[in-house]
């Protein structure tokens, strides 16, 4: 049997077909599409369904399919009305909250102590963006009767089954209180309570296929749909299996739009919430200290109209020698320097394998900067796209000083998923792993050291 993986991320969708023994047969992406609204920016939801519609009727022709799980990013949320339809639009979370509607959130939203939230630009805190709905959109969120996390959206679009889910619940949202485990105070006060619907553990079965939807695949058998997850924590679901076997400890480097370090043997109240340090929720529910920054989408700024290509040790030893560093933040979305604004020093015009290397480094100091701040030790694993990129991993490899290992299937978050819709009748891991070698690690030693004085000479100017 194979099992079919919806997953809706930031910048791309992916639709793939997976076997019990992980192996991926097929895969089809989307870029992820955004619309204007009347109200705000707003994720294009029809237009992805359109899509998978089209892209699992060819899936189903070819493989004999009997599950479905999805799994999201976080930061977001659909509100539903009394008919299953979308009360409003899912708004993009890189939309710009008004000012005075913010202000008037920051003066009532939970601190870090209780929600392990970070307060976060934009709508990266899913309370600021119900808050806005609410205020904004009275007449419509009057019409809310279910507040569903976005993985959970999909598992409802395609069942018909309301439930949520802990893993988007507890991420960064300002709704999950995690010293008496249960919804946070800004759920209480702003009597949004009764329409977040109960937990459901990620891997179980929601119900099936709804029959419309079977016709409109043109399938005849039943096809399970499971609760689903956020996507950091469908990859550190088999990292999270694999130690429990070896009784290990272990962090895990999550690539894509957001790089995020997962520690999860990190006691949470060490936690900077200044530094974008926050608690996810692993699919057993337990807390899981991380810390994160955007460093798929730094990494494009980085590069601006330059292209990728590829670059060597001699392409990044001749950076490191001419002290030429790029200084944290290109994103307004947070980050372990969330005040600063990111530049590249010293100001001149750079080649394509210049900038190239300039980047790689970038995104190296600041993988490392975030697996300190979790305290990360034991082995460190990356997950992700970032896998592919050898000089970042074996830079990483020489900062951490411990074994680091890349994960040679390119997609942790699909498998992890995939592994969910399985669990617990297949509790095998099947993810092969390469031990990653050092590289240069006296050069990047000593340019870390000049790049945090860099740091600091900002601050003091600031």
């Amino acid at each position: 049997m194979h099992c079919l993986v919806l997953d809706t991320g930031k910048t791309h969708c992916k639709l793939a077909v997976v076997s019990s023994r992980g192996e991926i047969h097929a895969i089809e992406t989307l870029s992820t599409p955004i619309l204007n609204t009347q109200f705000y920016p707003a994720i294009d939801t029809d237009l992805i369904f359109e899509w998978f519609i089209e892209q699992a009727k060819v899936f189903f022709s070819q493989w004999n399919i009997d599950r479905i799980i999805s799994v999201s990013h976080g930061a977001t949320a659909a509100l539903l009305n009394n008919t299953g339809e979308l009360a409003l639009p899912i708004l993009d979370y890189e939309y710009e909250i008004p000012n005075d509607i913010k202000q008037a959130y920051e003066a009532i939203r939970p601190n870090f102590s209780e929600t392990l939230s970070p307060n976060l630009p934009l709508g990266l805190n899913i309370g600021t963006q119900i808050y806005f709905q609410a205020k904004q959109f009275p007449e419509q969120f009057k019409t809310v009767t279910h507040i569903l996390m976005y993985p959970q959206y999909w598992a409802n679009r395609l069942s018909g089954v309301i439930a949520n889910e802990i893993t988007s619940l507890g991420v960064h949202t300002d709704l999950w209180d995690f010293n008496k485990w249960e919804l946070s105070s800004l759920v209480k006060s702003e009597n949004w309570a009764s329409k977040f619907p109960k937990n459901t553990a990620a891997w179980e079965q929601l119900g099936t296929l709804k029959p419309a939807l079977k016709n409109q695949l043109g399938i005849d058998h039943e096809c399970a749909v499971h609760c689903g997850v956020h996507d950091s924590n469908s990859a550190l679901f088999p990292y999270i299996l694999q130690a429990k076997q070896n009784k290990s400890d272990f962090t895990l480097l999550s690539t894509g739009t957001w790089f995020i370090a997962m520690s999860p043997n990190t006691p949470v109240v060490d936690l900077d919430g200044e530094r974008d340090c926050l608690a996810n929720i692993d699919v057993f529910s337990r807390p899981i200290a991380c810390a994160r920054f955007m460093g798929g989408r730094e990494h494009e700024i980085i590069l601006g109209d330059i292209s990728r290509c590829d670059i060597d040790e001699k392409d990044i030893t001749a950076i490191i020698e001419e002290g030429i560093f790029a200084l944290p933040h290109f994103v307004n979305t947070g980050g372990p320097f969330p005040d600063k604004q990111g530049k590249i020093i010293p100001n001149q015009e750079l080649t394509q394998k210049q900038l190239n290397a300039v980047a790689t480094l970038y995104i190296t100091l600041l993988s490392d900067q975030c697996l300190s701040l979790v305290n990360s030790r034991g082995d460190l694993y990356v997950e992700g796209p970032l896998v592919n990129n050898q000089l970042f991993c074996s830079l990483l490899a020489s900062l951490r000083g411990q074994d680091v290992y890349i994960c040679e299937q390119a997609y942790g978050v699909t498998l992890g998923a995939a592994m969910l819709s399985y669990w617990p009748e297949i509790k095998e891991t099947n993810i092969q792993y390469t031990k990653i070698v050092a590289s240069l690690t006296d050069k990047i030693v000593e340019y870390k050291k000049h790049w945090l004085e860099h740091l600091t000479m900002t601050s003091l100017e600031n």
